[in-house]
C-alpha cells in the first residue's frame, strides 16, 4: 500500500495497480454472483405464475361446465378456445366421460391446460367430478 518515492526514502500512501485490479475483480465476482442469484429467482417466479394462472384457467374451465348443464353434454374432447395472458397464450381442452359406475349421474372431466415456457410445452391437468342433482 505505500511506494518509495527514490532514494529519499519517503514512501508516498496508496494504492498500486495490481491491488486495485485485484480488488475490481473480487468484486465483479461478488455482483455477477448476486446477478445469477436474481435472475434464477425471476425465472423461478415466472414459472410460479405461469403455473398459477394455469390453475386458475383449469378450475374456471371446469366450474364453466356447470352452467351448460348436464343433459345435453356429450362425452368427448372439446377445445374451450386459447387466453393470452401476461404475454404468453394458453391452450384449454376438457374431456368429459360418463363415470363408468353412476353414467346417467356423474361425469368425468379432465380439463388440460398448454402454455410455452423455455422452448418446451407445460402441461397442467386437473380431473374432477360433475354430479347431476
Amino acid at each position: 500500500m505505500a511506494l518509495n518515492s527514490g532514494e529519499s526514502g519517503t514512501r508516498i500512501k496508496g494504492f498500486s495497480l495490481i491491488e486495485v485490479v485485484v480488488a475490481i475483480a473480487i468484486l465483479a465476482l461478488l455482483l455477477g454472483g448476486v446477478l445469477a442469484i436474481f435472475s434464477q429467482g425471476f425465472q423461478v417466479d415466472k414459472r410460479a405464475r405461469n403455473q398459477a394462472i394455469a390453475v386458475n384457467l383449469a378450475r374456471a374451465a371446469a366450474e364453466e361446465y356447470s352452467s351448460w348443464g348436464m343433459v345435453n353434454i356429450t362425452s368427448g374432447v372439446y377445445t374451450l378456445g386459447d387466453v393470452n395472458l401476461n404475454n404468453v397464450t394458453y391452450g384449454r381442452t376438457m374431456q368429459i366421460s360418463d363415470h363408468p359406475d353412476f353414467p346417467s349421474q356423474l361425469k368425468r372431466l379432465e380439463v388440460v391446460i398448454s402454455w410455452p415456457e423455455g422452448g418446451t410445452t407445460k402441461n397442467l391437468t386437473i380431473s374432477t367430478l360433475k354430479a347431476d342433482y
